[in-house]
């Protein structure tokens, strides 16, 4: 899993050279890698999780929270232990979680008995965008416009400048995300200075960029279900197309789009556009 580039890239961002100076009070990311204390038990950053150069979802959110009693990636692991660790995270014959929801505790021989509901919600989303059932990893990958870990998002506001300009691009460079989806307005505003588009604006489509229009979810995405429209277009306007649906796809999209596996190519030759999600009211989902 993963290309050679790809995996330097990965390493690249776990040993970002913007760690030691942030020791400075001065510097942006000051707040959010002083979360962490002990630096023999450093975290790294989270570059992305699964195998971004081949899942055709990307889901991208603020930035990765943090579990001390994880099994995670710290400054002592060695590079091809922590390059298996984020590229095989979710694979069923690696160990570093069980069911792709339970991470790997610090002893390696147990497992944490609270499941990760944020890992739950993208795989819910995946199967909803897909119409069948996802494979974490492989179906999906998920990253990150701040790669350090805090709790509660502490320290993203002063770091996303620098750590989004840093590696956003190179990272979306590598992925082969054909649906990208961006969890929150944090994620929102970076990508979509990124790919200069107005956030405001209901659909845009792009045919340079080959992918699916971004449409913004609450971080906590669990609550809410998506809504796809997948015209073929041609022209490289942009465009406000108004046959959005809503609700599960595989239940209530419209005839024209049925059963499309957004995935491929359209048969005509067409492009798609890209995706386009919508939160729908009281259709939350119950954790468990």
């Amino acid at each position: 899993m993963g290309t050679r580039h790809s995996n330097e890239l990965l390493l690249a961002i776990t040993q970002c050279s913007e760690i030691p100076l942030a020791r400075n009070s001065s510097h942006p990311c000051h707040k959010i890698v002083n979360c962490q204390k002990d630096l023999n038990e450093f975290q790294l950053p989270e570059p992305w999780t699964g195998d971004i150069s081949s899942a055709p979802i990307l889901f991208i959110s603020s930035n990765p929270s943090i579990n001390e009693e994880e099994a995670y990636p710290t400054v002592s692991w060695n590079e091809d232990e922590v390059s298996d660790f984020f590229e095989n995270r979710f694979e069923e014959n690696a160990y570093w979680t069980r069911d792709a929801r339970y991470v790997l505790l610090k002893n390696r021989k147990e497992y944490n008995h609270d499941w990760v509901r944020f890992w739950a919600s993208v795989r819910k989303r995946s199967e909803e965008l897909l119409g069948r059932s996802a494979t974490p990893g492989r179906d999906y990958a998920m990253t990150e416009v701040v790669h350090c870990k805090s709790r509660e998002e502490a320290g993203v506001t002063e770091s996303i400048s620098i750590c989004s300009k840093k590696w956003i691009e190179p990272i979306m460079s590598h992925s082969n995300a054909k649906i990208v989806v961006l969890l929150g307005n944090r994620a929102r505003d970076v990508c979509c200075n990124f790919w200069d588009i107005d956030p405001s604006l209901s659909v845009h489509f792009d045919v340079l960029l080959g992918r699916y229009l971004i449409r913004t979810l609450p971080r906590d995405a669990r609550h809410h279900h998506l809504a796809v429209v997948a015209p073929r277009i041609r022209s490289r306007n942009v465009v406000d197309h108004r046959t959005t649906v809503s609700g599960r796809i595989q239940d209530r999209i419209t005839a024209d789009t049925a059963r499309h596996d957004f995935t491929k190519p359209p048969i005509d030759g067409g492009i798609w556009c890209r995706g386009v999600f919508e939160p729908t009211e009281g259709n939350g989902e119950t954790d468990g």
